[in-house]
């Protein structure tokens, strides 16, 4: 599974700035009480999201506070299913779409979604419709509100994005946020099909009616603050401003829906083994602990490609490297097993090849930047470190055809005991500040992607969707 997913355009047209990336172990979210009511029923929102931890309940939008007031809130439970629901204010639910028959699995892709609500609609089930990506999802379960039913949504009091009262915090990435007051619009206002890929992506929103409570939330601010400067400015002329908890300025993040790039892949699995394996920071942090390995993406079968990582922990009491390695199930998943087929650059110096302790190179440590440069087309790589070419790993020849389209690009720590552990970011081009440990290389590549510490190499590109469009 490439980081494709439903993002792979060259050029869109429209391209979207920044994310918002959450942090559910920071309890990262936003925030805002109207200052008055207005419509609740007959409202529209949309927003693109990718999400980053799975099988855990995760509220997207709510407003009110459970069992105390009105309360309406949409969330993705523990099976990844989609929950749209409507509270009295004893707890009681009274309209609800419940368990989506779609499920949201993917964490390498961008989804967009739309809740068009309009209780005066004489059709109980014209009164809401919930669209992923253009295309109508249904439900295990549709009580749908009675005729002029008032959600919370717009009412005076507390809505929060990316969780609820009582936790249920979103991890991931939200894009384009956009709330409209008093109208039950169509996906068709906020995205539509690429002409050439037929890929559903964005459109510009900024002509669009708001409302009173409407708002448009495109993150490209930096600030904290609940006004137009903060990270949750609204920029649709109403100044409906969202008030930032916990998140900070490396929250905003380049990885869009326009423009999608490469992280952590939980659902890759390179050890099946392992005794745990943690991701966090929108899966650009891995932690690790007893023989596992964390993998980025498959690689594209073709062009160049660069990714650094940062070791925030490396010792002899957790033996990490980083590398590339075939996922095929039918061969060994660790580095040092017969039948596995890859190169691990070790901390201590050793290079194992297709898993035997074959030489050794130059070796590093906690706060060392380790890059890998991939060239697919001409079967050749480079690793850095700190940005220096490493001795017998420049321009080295590995055959990837020997399991071609089936390696990933990742950091491997190969300590055989839960006791021993390793923590490491990594960047594809999205994270130049490694989660605020360094300060950013403000180095981009040939098409001017991505914010790498190092420089990137002539002819090497990040591992983002408008490059793999292009050179993948």
């Amino acid at each position: 599974m490439i980081i494709l997913g439903t993002n792979s355009i060259k050029d869109t047209g429209y391209d979207v700035a920044n994310s918002l990336r959450f942090n559910s172990g920071s309890s990262e979210n936003l925030t805002k009480t109207p200052s008055s009511a207005s419509n609740r029923k007959t409202f529209t929102f949309s927003f693109w999201f990718k999400r980053s931890k799975l099988g855990v309940t995760q509220t997207l939008f709510c407003a009110g506070v459970y069992n105390s007031t009105v309360f309406s809130q949409l969330y993705i439970d523990s099976s990844d299913k989609l929950f749209f629901q409507g509270y009295d204010n004893a707890g009681n639910q009274n309209a609800s779409l419940n368990t989506s028959d779609m499920v949201f699995r993917d964490v390498s892709a961008w989804y967009h979604i739309v809740v068009e609500v309009d209780t005066t609609q004489a059709t109980s089930s014209n009164r809401v419709k919930i669209y992923v990506n253009n295309s109508q999802i249904t439900f295990g379960t549709n009580n749908y509100p009675s005729q002029n039913y008032d959600y919370a949504y717009n009412n005076n009091d507390v809505h929060k994005i990316g969780g609820r009262s009582s936790g249920n915090y979103f991890d991931g990435y939200m894009s384009e946020v956009t709330f409209i007051d008093g109208q039950q619009l169509d996906p068709t206002s906020f995205g539509e099909f690429d002409e050439d890929s037929g890929i559903w992506k964005p459109i510009d929103v900024s002509g669009l009616t708001f409302g009173n409570n409407g708002f448009y939330l495109e993150f490209k601010q930096a600030g904290t603050s609940q006004n137009s400067s903060g990270m949750g400015a609204d920029t649709s002329g109403n100044d409906n401003h969202y008030a930032v908890n916990n998140l900070t300025a490396i929250d905003q993040m380049v990885d869009t829906p326009t423009n999608n790039y490469a992280t952590f892949n939980p659902l890759i699995v390179g050890e099946p083994t392992a005794t745990f394996l943690g991701y966090a920071e929108g899966n650009l942090q891995g932690s690790s602990a007893g023989g596992v390995s964390a993998n980025t993406i498959l690689l594209p079968t073709s062009g160049k490609w660069f990714v650094e990582y940062h070791f925030n922990n490396a010792s002899g009491n957790s033996d990490p490297g980083v590398g590339f390695w075939s996922i095929d199930t039918s061969q060994a998943t660790r580095w040092y097993q017969s039948g596995f087929k890859g190169l691990a650059y070790k901390y201590n110096a050793s290079v194992y090849l297709n898993g035997s302790n074959s030489f050794s190179a130059t070796s590093f440590t906690s706060g060392d930047i380790i890059s890998i440069a991939v060239d697919m087309d001409n079967n050749r790589v480079t690793f850095y470190k700190n940005g220096s070419a490493v001795s017998n790993l420049t321009n080295y020849s590995f055959d990837f055809t020997v399991s071609l389209g089936n390696f990933t690009v990742g950091y491997v720590d190969g300590a055989n005991s839960s006791t021993y552990d390793t923590n490491v970011d990594m960047n594809a081009g999205q994270n130049g500040t490694f989660n605020g440990r360094k300060t950013a290389g403000g180095n981009s590549d040939g098409d001017g992607y991505g914010n790498f510490s190092m420089s990137v190499p002539s002819g090497y590109y990040a591992l983002n969707t408008k490059n793999l469009a292009e050179y993948g």
